[in-house]
């Protein structure tokens, strides 16, 4: 039997976060990580997206990170956080294509499982993709699959009274 899809919370200011980057830098490729923590039913909590570093590269088919920026942007909430939120995976845009992940995308996904510095054995990875019409869809690397599974999300305001969403710079 089939594990049952993965649910994903996603904060609404880390939704916002992922548009306004989107909409930015399109048609461009864009992206940053997701922050947050794992609930005890299995279910993700994102509190934060963060929005790409200074020296990151936006292409029209490719993104390429500014890692130095990444760590101190997952250092700096895991601090504010009270020592709760944890690095949970990345988001990415696909401006002139769908929602799915590309072959570099689960290669990106198996990279992170099998890092030793992310400490995410269960990545997620959201793609959020259209120029006009944007759609996001959230994924979850399965190791034992090779695969990147569609998993469900819903957003909710967390208003956790300091949102790191507009502290994270």
């Amino acid at each position: 039997m089939p594990e049952p899809l993965s649910s994903v919370w996603l904060e609404f200011a880390a939704q916002g976060v992922m548009l306004e980057v989107a909409a930015q830098f399109c048609p461009f490729e864009a992206g940053g990580l997701l922050l947050g923590y794992w609930n005890d039913d299995g279910s993700a909590a994102v509190m934060a997206a963060t929005r790409p570093g200074p020296r990151a590269a936006h292409r029209l088919f490719s993104f390429v990170p500014d890692y130095e920026f990444d760590d101190k942007q997952v250092a700096l909430a895991y601090e504010r956080s009270g020592r709760y939120w944890g690095y949970l995976g990345d988001w990415h845009t696909h401006p002139l294509g769908s929602s799915e992940p590309s072959r570099k995308d689960l290669k990106v996904a198996r990279n992170i499982a099998t890092s030793e510095q992310a400490r995410s054995p269960k990545p997620l990875m959201a793609i959020v993709s259209g120029w006009r019409n944007r759609h996001t869809q959230f994924w979850l690397y399965r190791s034992g699959q090779e695969a990147l599974v569609a998993a469900l999300f819903k957003v909710f305001n967390g208003d956790s009274g300091g949102n790191l969403n507009d502290n994270l710079t």
